[in-house]
């Protein structure tokens, strides 16, 4: 059985958001986490040039096709797999608006 509460955490936060940088901290710093900050993909770096990965290869942005949100989300998480794909832990990828009330009731209690 895995134990929640030993496993690595990722958040992503896009540059710029210390709000909610803060708010990540504090309630992953509170449940003594295990977790690293990931700086999100933002999207409109990219326009009209390729974003690289190593198991895809390049991927063309175009600003016009995609929502950049969305995209820079998917972008984002698809980062961290990547980076971890060597790495036989498991790990969990949290976005930096999750609710600290849902985190602690569905996993801790």
């Amino acid at each position: 059985m895995i134990n929640l509460l030993k496993l690595k955490y990722y958040y992503i936060n896009l540059e710029g958001s210390y709000n909610r940088r803060d708010h990540m901290e504090k309630a992953l710093g509170d449940l003594n986490m295990n977790y690293e900050r990931f700086s999100a993909v933002n999207i409109n770096e990219y326009e009209n040039r390729s974003f690289t990965t190593a198991s895809v290869g390049k991927i063309r942005i175009h600003m016009k096709n995609k929502n950049t949100g969305v995209f820079g989300c998917l972008l984002s998480h698809f980062s961290i797999i990547e980076q971890n794909r060597n790495n036989r832990e498991p790990f969990v990828i949290l976005e930096d608006d999750i609710n600290k009330e849902f985190f602690t009731h569905q996993w801790v209690n």
